[in-house]
């Protein structure tokens, strides 16, 4: 089985923080928003053994630049895969109720 080197994007990081917050505010709860942060974190690390798991998008554009969207609870993490460098690129991480297509 091939490894890939999973690489985060300072968007994608700085998702990952808007996305902690907006746990933190809504439920009122930190220990929700680091349960919540741990198990994107555990779904982007999959992609270290599996990086192909997760279907293109469903738009023709971003779909032939390669994104890929893996679904993580509530959260979409869209990557991209480059199989000769087994590298992947991990661009968004955009909470359930964003309209990605706005975004990437």
């Amino acid at each position: 089985m091939d490894k890939y080197s999973v690489e985060i994007s300072k968007s994608a990081e700085r998702d990952l923080r808007d996305i902690a917050r907006i746990v933190a505010l809504t439920i009122s709860a930190k220990e929700t928003a680091k349960q919540a942060l741990s198990t994107i974190q555990e779904g982007i690390s999959k992609l270290e053994t599996d990086a192909l798991m997760a279907p293109f998008v469903k738009d023709a554009r971003l779909a032939a630049i390669g994104y890929r969207v893996h679904e993580v609870g509530n959260n979409s993490v869209f990557y991209i895969v480059d199989e000769r460098a087994k590298t992947v690129d991990v661009d968004r991480i955009l909470f359930g109720g964003y309209s990605w297509r706005n975004i990437i």
